[in-house]
C-alpha cells in the first residue's frame, strides 16, 4: 500500500507464478519482529547495526518502508538515492553497495534469467555474464553447479524439480530478500481489442481495432 499504492503483491518466492521455475509448494514468509530481534542478538547484534541501502528514485517509497521495518528491530538504515546509471556501475564494480533495492524481469519466461545473472557466483573471464550482477558477495558452490546444470535440462519435469531445489537453497540462505511483484497498469481507448502479455511487451500486430457499431 505505501510503496505501490496497492498495485503490487508479496513476492514469495522471488518471481510471479507465470515464470517457469516458480515453486508453488513453498510456504509464504511471515512477520515475526520478536524472532528477528532474537536472531540479531544471537549473531552478536543485540543493539542492531547501521546499514546503507541504495535505491533509485523509483524505489524511494519502498526504501522508506524497509527503513521503518528494519528500524523496529534496531537496524538503522540510511537510505541513499542514486541515478540508475550510478547504481548499476556500483553493482558491477569491485565495491558494490552494502545493500540495495532493485527489480528484475525474466523476459524469457524462465527463472534462469535471474539465476544466471544475479544468483550464480560472479565469474571473471570465460562466461563472464554468469553472476554479472551478483553484487552480494554470496557464493554457494552447490548452487552454482545446479544453476549451470539447469541450463542444459530440457525435460520439463526434471527442469522444474531442479529449479525448485535451487529456490529452496536460495530462500534458506537469502542472499536476496524477495519483496513484491509489481502490477502492470495499462489504459486504452474503447474499441481497441488487446490482451496484456506476461512479459509486458506490446506488439502492434496483437492489437485489433473494433469500430463502434
Amino acid at each position: 500500500r505505501r510503496g505501490f499504492g496497492g498495485l503490487a503483491r508479496p513476492a514469495y518466492p522471488r518471481g510471479p507464478p507465470e515464470v517457469v521455475g516458480c515453486d508453488h509448494q513453498l510456504p509464504p514468509g511471515g512477520r515475526d519482529v520478536a524472532r528477528a530481534r532474537a536472531l540479531l542478538a544471537s549473531a552478536g547484534y543485540a543493539d542492531g547495526f547501521r546499514l546503507e541501502v541504495c535505491a533509485t528514485s523509483l524505489s524511494r517509497l519502498v526504501g522508506e518502508v524497509i527503513r521503518d521495518n528494519l528500524g523496529e528491530i534496531g537496524i538503522k538504515v540510511a537510505l541513499r538515492i542514486l541515478p540508475w546509471d550510478d547504481l548499476y556501475r556500483r553493482f558491477v564494480s569491485d565495491s558494490p553497495p552494502q545493500a540495495s533495492i532493485f527489480g528484475w524481469s525474466c523476459n524469457s519466461g524462465d527463472e534462469s534469467d535471474f539465476l544466471d545473472t544475479c544468483l550464480h557466483s560472479r565469474q571473471s573471464g570465460g562466461d563472464a555474464r554468469m553472476g554479472e550482477l551478483n553484487s552480494t558477495g554470496w557464493s554457494n558452490p552447490e548452487l552454482d553447479q545446479l544453476i549451470t546444470e539447469s541450463r542444459h535440462v530440457m525435460r520439463v519435469q526434471d527442469r522444474l524439480a531442479m529449479l525448485g531445489r535451487i529456490n529452496r537453497i536460495a530462500l534458506e540462505e537469502l542472499p536476496y530478500i524477495p519483496l513484491t511483484i509489481d502490477t502492470e497498469v495499462y489504459g486504452h481507448i474503447a474499441g481497441l481489442e488487446w490482451k496484456p502479455r506476461i512479459d509486458s511487451r506490446i506488439y502492434l500486430h496483437e492489437l485489433e481495432w473494433q469500430p463502434p457499431r
